[in-house]
């Protein structure tokens, strides 16, 4: 729908009628020309199909609309003909076209058939151009032209038989009843005593049943003739250059072949009551499933009226209308501010009666001036632009245009560009000037003036000025207006956060998209109505029930229900009847008769598949190749009295089970992966009504290699090269690890022996050393002791120098004969002790052979031997509480190792512990489970003594394990 060219053909409609300024009043319509889509501007014909489609027969080929877009069928789709006359829906939903060239065709599930592409049409002559179609209740169809009529019946209608004119009163035609028709049909179908009132020059008749009888209308060129059943009663109607006629309710629809519009006449009560697009040319009239009026016109297009129709008022020049500020009611007049602060009046308008619109009314205008403020006391009154002296007459206006006036008390408070002032009225002065900054509105309320301005909300009160937007962050948009509603609230329009409520300068009540569902956020008047306040914004109007536990829109209104406009200016409620003010005049409406529902439906109207139509009537699940993966869905969504204001909501089963929102009119999936789908589509109109769910289920095909028996195969060669080159590699990292470990194994084992055979010559130098001191002094007792024991320690030394790990008691036996050996050439007599814990089993415990003799070393050497008496070493072992490792602490009394760091100031390392350090480190790479860890601090508190901790792992000793340690 375009709006502009609504607005053009309404002021144009309005410039035919009054010259100069203008106040002409029109019902509102929709318009849609060729701008919108529509083939041509000339409309010859309007009819529906089954599926809900309007059909229009132009004068530049056919028109399919859906409320939103036209889809247009020419001579390159199979028209015979792009001049259409009219079209003919029969219930196998076949819509059959007339146009002018003599040939017949039809439209059908997307396709048009006609003479070169159909074998049951080319059989069919065509003797003149259609005059008319019909369908018999028993389901035949009627071709009727001037020179007879083709009757088909029979399965797909293909028994066919011509019946002459000359041959009608002998023929079947005289027992068919018709169940629906289009165009002239010839006076065999009127019952016989009927026939007596239809000369032969009767070009057209139509019937209405009412109860079991009715009522035939005969009309020719001159006149329309009404009758019954019962012929001795008629009515005569002159009604010269007839050019349309049918029944609506208890009246006929009435057009000229003259600039005359559309007329209804009420045959009962034998008056003309309503009055359509006077000077205009209506080619048809026409009423949708849903209620709504549409025209078809010569050379203006489509104009559509709704269910309910909305009156409008316009102001000014035609070509220019005032726009409508402000709207009161004073002694059953209505009265509208407009432009330059004008103001006119027409008389309140009455509820509509059911089934009738609002009566047209002529408004005029009033003069402006002080009386005409007088009349709304303490209400603010919206100018925009008007000078001070066309709002109180006759003061001067020496300030700048006056946005609202508020008369209070003799003193107009006034809102301008530049500032709020205060006028005094009896003594024609300005009083003061509150704010100084350009206002949008200003009113007051009690002791309290409150201000709109660009940047917020302002109150002006005991001479102060505060400003509430410091308070409210919504308070700080730019303000529209200002209202005081029933219930001591003071309604707040802003251009960009929605309605505020205040009550005490703080905010109660917020009113926006989010939390209410307003149409807009910029709010440009409000109207209080009790516990519904009303709110224009530039997207229409919004009916907001505020005494509701959460206050939400309870009903819309925009240009898809007939207002003129979408931008309100002004609002006036006056019970149910609705005053609209907006750029190019009023629109009133009685809102108890615009329906808050309607009807929506969706249907598909094309499915491509690969680049090729898909047959949408055969509800069969669609089966596509993998190489023709490209699917298009396009629908429709029908629902009129939206006017195109329509979403779709939609899901792909088997692709994602979330839906999704469009306004679009096809879905189009290029390259879905193999699997079955299921599309799911719903249309959602203008009301919120849900159509019911369209569904279409389709399978890709999979790909030769997405087969089952395929992957299967694929997969079982897979698995089996898989698992045959896993087990290659398994063996060759296998053995080369193994390889690896035992090469590691043999190198640290040949560095054990190394460092084993680097400690031995050591220790043996130090017996040696003691030997000769034995002989030296001429102890020969104790030297042939010490050589005893001493043969025994080498020889348990050879047997563990072959070994990396020796049983725990082997060790405890190695080491007591160690320490019986040094005690022996102490100078300085010392003391030891072995403790063993009972629960470790020394003949079944393992530990690496000789680790622990370095450490009983340093101990004499480097503790206890420092002593003049009184050493003392103690060897303890203790299993810890995991179980898996045991506490081996060796511990002597002698200076301490801090006290000997002190003193070593070469930093010298013995030999002994260096060695062992790197045995360990080598220990503890090639040990399997655990690991070996030293300590060393001090004993005592006074830093003497060393106590060196080494956690071992718990070895279990077995002969086996003995040879695999071995080499």
């Amino acid at each position: 729908m375009n709006r502009t060219c609504l607005l053009s053909y309404l002021i144009l409609t309005a410039s035919m009628l009054f010259n100069g300024i203008s106040n002409g009043q029109e019902y509102s319509y929709l318009q849609y020309i060729t701008k919108d889509g529509l083939a041509g501007l000339t409309v010859h014909g309007i009819s529906q199909d089954n599926s809900g489609f309007l059909w229009l027969a132009t004068d530049a080929g056919l028109s399919r609309f859906d409320g939103k877009q036209f889809h247009n069928f020419t001579v390159a789709d199979g028209l015979p003909s792009n001049e259409i006359f009219f079209t003919f829906c029969d219930s196998e939903n076949k819509l059959w076209i007339s146009c002018f060239k003599n040939a017949l065709c039809y439209y059908y599930k997307g396709k048009i058939y006609n003479q070169h592409n159909d074998s049951f049409l080319k059989t069919l002559k065509m003797p003149s151009h259609l005059r008319g179609m019909a369908e018999t209740e028993d389901g035949r169809l009627l071709i009727i032209f001037q020179e007879g009529t083709y009757v088909l019946s029979g399965g797909k209608r293909k028994n066919t038989i011509f019946v002459p004119r000359v041959q009608y009163a002998n023929s079947i035609l005289q027992s068919l009843q018709l169940a629906r028709m289009q165009g002239d049909f010839p006076n065999i179908f009127l019952p016989p005593a009927v026939r007596t009132f239809a000369r032969d020059t009767i070009s057209y008749h139509a019937s209405r049943k009412t109860g079991h009888s009715y009522t035939y209308m005969l009309c020719n060129d001159r006149a329309m003739i009404l009758t019954g059943s019962d012929t001795t009663k008629s009515i005569s109607i002159p009604y010269p250059n007839l050019l349309l006629k049918k029944f609506y309710n208890d009246s006929i629809v009435v057009m000229s072949s003259t600039l005359a519009g559309v007329q209804f006449y009420d045959f009962k009560n034998r008056r003309f009551i309503r009055d359509y697009l006077p000077r205009t040319r209506v080619q048809d009239f026409f009423e949708d499933s849903e209620g709504n009026f549409w025209f078809s016109t010569k050379g203006t297009g489509l104009l559509r009226l709704g269910r309910a129709p909305f009156v409008h008022y316009a102001f000014g020049p035609p070509e220019r209308p005032f726009a409508a500020y402000q709207i009161f009611l004073r002694n059953k007049q209505i009265y509208v501010v407009t432009e330059a602060g004008r103001y006119w009046r027409f008389p309140q308008s009455r509820k509509s009666v059911a089934g009738e619109p609002l009566p047209l009314i002529k408004p005029s205008e009033t003069a402006a001036g002080f009386d005409k403020l007088k009349l709304q006391p303490n209400t603010m009154l919206h100018f925009y632009d008007a000078h001070i002296s066309d709002i109180v007459c006759p003061l001067p206006a020496p300030l700048g245009l006056v946005k609202t006036a508020f008369y209070y008390q003799d003193t107009v408070l006034l809102a301008c560009f530049d500032a709020v002032y205060r006028f005094d009225i009896k003594g024609q002065r300005m009083l003061d000037t509150i704010f100084s900054k350009r206002a949008t509105c200003a009113t007051k309320l009690q002791n309290t003036i409150y201000i709109g301005a660009l940047d917020g909300l302002y109150t002006f009160r005991d001479d102060s000025l505060h400003y509430l937007g410091l308070e409210s962050p919504l308070l700080s948009n730019r303000i529209s207006t200002i209202v005081n509603g029933d219930d001591g609230i003071l309604w707040i329009g802003t251009y960009e956060g929605g309605v505020a409520g205040i009550c005490n300068g703080k905010v109660q009540v917020s009113l926006n998209k989010k939390n209410c569902g307003l149409s807009s956020d910029v709010c440009q008047c409000l109207f209080p109505d009790g516990n519904f306040l009303w709110v224009g914004t530039e997207k229409g109007i919004n009916k907001i029930d505020i005494k509701a536990p959460k206050p939400k829109v309870v009903a819309r209104y925009d240009m898809a229900d007939g207002l003129r406009s979408d931008n309100i200016k002004s609002l006036f409620v006056d019970g149910d009847i609705v005053y609209a003010g907006t750029q190019d005049g009023i629109t009133c409406f009685d809102q108890s008769r615009v329906p808050l529902h309607g009807p929506c439906n969706i249907l598909f109207t094309r499915i491509v598949v690969g680049g090729q139509t898909v047959d949408l009537e055969s509800g069969e699940d669609l089966s596509i190749a993998h190489a023709r993966n490209h699917i298009r869905f396009e629908y429709a969504g029908l629902s009129f009295a939206s006017a195109g204001n329509i979403v779709y909501r939609y899901r792909l089963q088997g692709l994602s089970e979330e839906w999704f929102s469009t306004d679009q009119t096809f879905l189009d999936y290029p390259a879905l992966p193999s699997g079955a789908y299921t599309l799911q589509i719903k249309a959602v109109n203008k009301f919120g009504d849900a159509s019911k769910i369209l569904e279409k289920r389709f399978t890709i095909e999979p790909l030769l290699w997405e087969r089952r028996g395929v992957q299967a195969l694929a997969a079982g060669i897979l698995v089996a090269v898989t698992g045959l080159m896993f087990q290659l590699r398994f063996r060759s990292v296998r053995k080369k690890d193994q390889e690896q470990q035992l090469l590691q194994r043999k190198m640290a084992t040949l560095e054990q022996k190394a460092l084993r055979a680097q400690m031995n010559p050591h220790f043996i130098f130090n017996c040696l050393n003691s030997i000769q001191h034995f002989v030296i002094t001429n102890d020969v007792r104790g030297a042939n002791f010490y050589l005893s024991r001493f043969a025994s320690l080498v020889r348990s030394t050879l047997e563990h120098a072959a070994l990396m790990y020796i049983r725990l008691s082997a060790e405890i036996d190695y080491l007591t004969s160690y320490l019986e050996l040094e005690q022996m050439q102490s100078p300085s007599a010392f003391q030891y002790s072995i403790h063993i814990d009972p629960s470790i089993d020394i003949h079944q415990v393992s530990v690496p052979s000789m680790l622990l003799q370095p450490f009983l070393e340093n101990a004499i050497k480097h503790g206890v031997s420092r002593l003049p008496s009184g050493g003392l070493i103690t060897l303890e072992l203790r299993k810890n509480p995991d179980e898996k490792t045991m506490t081996c602490t060796i511990t002597d009394n002698g200076p301490g190792i801090h006290n000997l760091a002190r003193k070593n100031t070469q930093g010298h390392i013995p030999r002994g512990t260096s060695i062992t350090q790197e045995r360990i480190e080598i220990l503890n790479q090639v040990l399997e489970t655990g690991r070996i860890e030293v300590q060393t601090r001090n004993t005592f508190d006074d830093n003497t003594g060393t106590s060196v901790i080494l956690i071992l792992p718990i070895l279990n000793y077995s002969e086996e394990w003995k040879q695999t340690q071995t080499l």
